[in-house]
C-alpha cells in the first residue's frame, strides 16, 4: 500500500509541474497578444485603414514525420537570413 500512495505523490507532482508549464505558456500567450494589439494601434493610431496580423505557430512531436505540417521549406529569400550555413 505505501507504494501506492507514492505513486499517487510523484503522479500529483507530475501533473503539478504539467500545470505550473501550461500556465507560463498562457502568461506568455497573453503577453504576446497583448504586444500585437499594441503594435496594431500604433499602426491606426499613424494613419492604417486596415492592419494584417499573422501569427503562425507550428509544432509537433518527434513521432510527427508522415502529417501535412511537417514539411521542410528549406532556405528561401524569405528566411535565408534566419538559417544557419
Amino acid at each position: 500500500m505505501p507504494l501506492l500512495l507514492t505513486e499517487m505523490a510523484e503522479y500529483n507532482r507530475d501533473l503539478d509541474e504539467a500545470g505550473d508549464r501550461i500556465l507560463k505558456v498562457c502568461e506568455d500567450t497573453i503577453q504576446l497578444l497583448d504586444i500585437v494589439k499594441a503594435a496594431q494601434q500604433a499602426c491606426y493610431d499613424f494613419g492604417a485603414l486596415e492592419v494584417i496580423t499573422n501569427i503562425k505557430i507550428h509544432s509537433r512531436t518527434p513521432e510527427a514525420t508522415d502529417t501535412f505540417c511537417t514539411y521542410h521549406r528549406g532556405v528561401t529569400s524569405a528566411n535565408h537570413m534566419f538559417v544557419e550555413e
